[in-house]
């Protein structure tokens, strides 16, 4: 059963067809139960974990455990002060590294673990939704626009997901991890041309 209002009113807008950008407007404001906060924190962190593929090498271990971060504290296995603590020691240093594109995904990755659950999600998933497109404008790939509206749409599709009866796993942070060397990456833009990589579970 769907106990909350908000969480109602939320699938109710995916169903019927609403633009995602109010979907996600709306469901990323508050106030909200408990649940629904865990339930939206779980969704920011599966929107980081899709582009942490992108991020820089020297800082992939950080923002791995930003996620984890983020996941522990939604299911109860951190408290807030462990949250504030984790927050404090992150430095947001714009150009830090080597594209703009592997900056976004970090601070997706970061911000996915903010002490307040609605600004970590829009901050998570606008973040997320710029590293994978920018990644395309930098390769200069085709189908950029079409990628902006799919990711929006995955993350829509991934919201119902977190917000139905049956919780979905967690969206894997490094499918292979081999998508993260350039030798290597056209091997998963042939799978999925728009996130280059393949697609979890």
């Amino acid at each position: 059963m769907l106990h909350s209002e908000k969480r109602v009113r939320i699938v109710a807008l995916i169903n019927e067809g609403a633009q995602p950008r109010t979907i996600l407007g709306q469901a990323t404001i508050g106030p909200a139960d408990k649940d629904y906060e865990r339930r939206l924190r779980l969704w920011a962190a599966d929107c980081a974990a899709r582009a942490i593929h992108l991020v820089s090498l020297s800082d992939y271990t950080k923002a791995e455990h930003a996620v984890a971060v983020a996941r522990s504290y939604a299911r109860g296995m951190m408290n807030d002060g462990h949250l504030k603590a984790f927050a404090c020691d992150q430095h947001y240093e714009h150009g830090k590294q080597v594209f703009y594109c592997a900056s976004e995904a970090y601070y997706a990755a970061i911000l996915c673990a903010q002490q307040d659950v609605y600004t970590a999600a829009m901050s998570a998933s606008h973040y997320a939704r710029n590293a994978i497109h920018n990644t395309l404008l930098r390769d200069n790939r085709q189908n950029v626009a079409q990628c902006w509206d799919d990711e929006l749409m995955w993350q829509v599709e991934r919201l119902r997901a977190w917000f139905g009866d049956s919780e979905p796993t967690d969206w894997p942070m490094h499918p292979g991890k081999t998508n993260r060397r350039p030798a290597r990456q056209q091997r998963y833009v042939e799978q999925n041309p728009y996130t280059g990589f393949a697609e979890g579970a």
